[in-house]
């Protein structure tokens, strides 16, 4: 073994009756990544898991399971990781974010283990924040004969689980006994790990032992077996807000207690509202569960016409079993709009495998705006009938509409922006306040020579490019409307950038001009292509514009004109310009 991996600080510590035993091996020196050390005497004792927390995004949870917690009186605490927020490069923020925590844990009435999440570590910075704080990435303790592993599998600087810490964990194992549980602490799912070398040997030399496998990420319980051990992992434990849909979706405000005594290992599965079965999402659900909590027994296609201005137009529903029992799907499409829908309402049940496709009309007396459909929604309910388990939940399908536009001739460079673009989705919505945090409006026109692509951006706050995390905006063009996404021209704005930059993932070239300038609230951006690219008379656009309010923050605002795959068949139509 090499050296480095040799030195170790290994502490024995007594309680005051010299019956209680905890054993540490750390990696490094320094402060500790536990809040004290556990008093436990014998080998009989009880201790949570806790499912992410993400710095509490659901205000009071956190302080209440601290209360539920005391009132169960464990022996002590351990997480799964995404103790705070973070995604942040401000350190002040991000010490703030901690101290929070901190304080609030501080009211726990007994000791509290640290596990590292992609929330805590997105960073140099935050890496360094926290081995600052709390020491170690990775490390093992021993209490009673029972052996705790708390691994790193996507540190920053560590590089996810490297073959530091597989020596160091194989070490730990040498004197121990195969009968004794051994329990692991680890933020990512074992299966996200699986191209990981130095862990698929971790994780075999572990079949030999009697060990158990915890950790979270995905927000949502399940419980599976790992090279036949149990795997849990567990749902956030404050992170769900008013959105979480119930024990049977694995959705909840999740604890582990494990009450332990020599080798005999017990686990309770606990909401915050009560006692739930350890295997209330399982192999047998999983699939069907997955369905439930994607939303994908639906879809719409995209509504589309060579006019912009109907009196009627098509599209089609598909709805589709993935799971391994009968669905039932009910739902009805909503509008506040003086349009008729027909069928209004769908009502069926679709066998495993199976799909139905279902066309809807939307009509009206006079000729209506297709961009006005963009307000209808699917609301539906499914249900699988799987004997034992009570599987459903709802879902709101919007209903995307789009029509062909109109290129047209035009020699005059001056643009007059009419309307402002309303995209087909935002991502992270809620730092959206309106058009007049981001929105974007777009003329097109051509010459003999070249296709104009025109572009104002509105934004109250401009963050420039000399930042890490800067406003832009994504022009993708694309000369064949069936290209993917990946195989357009992708041309990027940078605030503060006077012209934009060019990618292509297929390699080909382009000749190109471009031009942007901010004036006040306004950014105003010009591009033009060469025509001759366009061979059928049509192309494809789409913009994707991120607006960063807060630089030192990693999630932004986005706002998708059009959906990402336009080039799918379910989004055919959407972004498609005609040279005229």
């Amino acid at each position: 073994m090499h050296l480095k991996y040799i030195f170790f600080i290994q502490l024995l510590i007594f309680s005051i009756n010299g019956n209680s035993q905890f054993i540490h091996q750390r990696q490094v020196s320094g402060a500790n990544p536990w809040t004290s050390a556990p008093e436990i005497s014998g080998d009989n004792y009880r201790f949570i898991v806790a499912g992410d927390i993400t710095g509490g995004e659901e205000p009071g949870v956190l302080a209440e399971a601290v209360h539920r917690i005391n009132e169960l009186s464990p022996d002590f605490v351990i997480t799964v990781g995404d103790l705070i927020d973070g995604y942040t490069t401000d350190s002040l923020r991000a010490e703030r974010q901690w101290d929070d925590f901190l304080k609030v844990i501080g009211n726990l009435e007994m000791p509290f283990f640290f596990t590292a999440g992609n929330h805590d570590i997105t960073n140099p910075m935050l890496e360094d924040i926290w081995n600052r704080r709390f020491g170690s990435l990775w490390y093992s303790f021993k209490v009673g004969s029972s052996l705790f592993f708390v691994i790193n599998p996507a540190g920053i600087a560590n590089k996810g689980f490297d073959a530091g810490q597989l020596e160091y964990f194989k070490s730990r194992l040498e004197n121990h006994n195969a009968g004794a549980p051994v329990f692991i602490f680890m933020h990512y799912p074992a299966k996200e790990m699986a191209d990981n070398d130095h862990f698929v040997e971790f994780s075999r030399l572990l079949m030999n032992y009697n060990a158990y496998w915890f950790c979270g990420h995905e927000h949502r319980y399940v419980y599976e077996k790992f090279n036949g051990q149990p795997h849990i992992m567990l749902a956030g434990l404050a992170t769900g807000g008013p959105g979480i849909r119930g024990h049977k979706l694995g959705e909840y405000h999740n604890l582990m207690q494990i009450s332990v005594r020599g080798s005999e290992v017990r686990i309770a599965n606990l909401d915050l509202a009560g006692l739930l079965p350890v295997d209330a999402v399982n192999p047998s659900t999983i699939k069907q569960v997955d369905v439930l909590r994607r939303g994908s027994w639906a879809e719409a296609e995209v509504v589309y016409s060579t006019d912009r201005m109907v009196s009627s137009v098509f599209t089609r529903m598909l709805l589709k079993n993935e799971g391994e029992f009968p669905l039932h799907v009910s739902g009805s499409f909503m509008s506040e709009k003086n349009i008729s829908i027909n069928p209004v309402r769908i009502d069926t049940l679709i066998q495993p495998g199976e799909t139905s496709l279902i066309p809807v009309e939307f009509s009206a007396p006079e000729k209506f705006d297709l961009a006005g459909l963009n307000g209808i929604t699917f609301n539906s309910t499914a249900e699988f009938y799987q004997p034992g388990a009570a599987l459903m939940t709802t879902h709101e399908l919007i209903v995307l509409s789009d029509y062909l536009r109109i290129c047209h001739y035009s020699v005059d460079p001056q643009v007059s922006f009419t309307d402002t673009e309303v995209p087909f989705e935002i991502e992270e919505d809620w730092d959206w306040k309106g058009n007049h945090d981001a929105s974007f409006s777009l003329e097109t026109t051509h010459d003999e020579k070249h296709i104009h692509i025109s572009v104002k951006i509105t934004d109250d706050r401009w963050v420039m490019s000399d930042q890490r995390a800067h406003d832009k905006l994504l022009v993708y063009f694309s000369p064949e409307t069936t290209a993917k996404p990946q195989q357009a021209f992708q041309f990027q704005f940078n605030a503060g950038e006077g012209s934009a930059r060019v990618f292509s993932a297929s390699g080909r070239k382009i000749k190109f001009r471009s031009s942007a300038e901010i004036n006040g609230d306004q950014m105003y951006i010009n591009l033009s292509v060469p025509a001759g690219m366009v061979k059928t008379g049509y192309f494809r656009l789409n913009l994707i514009y991120t607006d960063v309010d807060d630089p030192s923050g990693t999630d932004h605002t986005m706002l998708n004109w059009r959906p990402w795959e336009t080039a799918g068949s379910w989004n055919k139509g959407a972004g498609i310009f005609l040279i005229k």
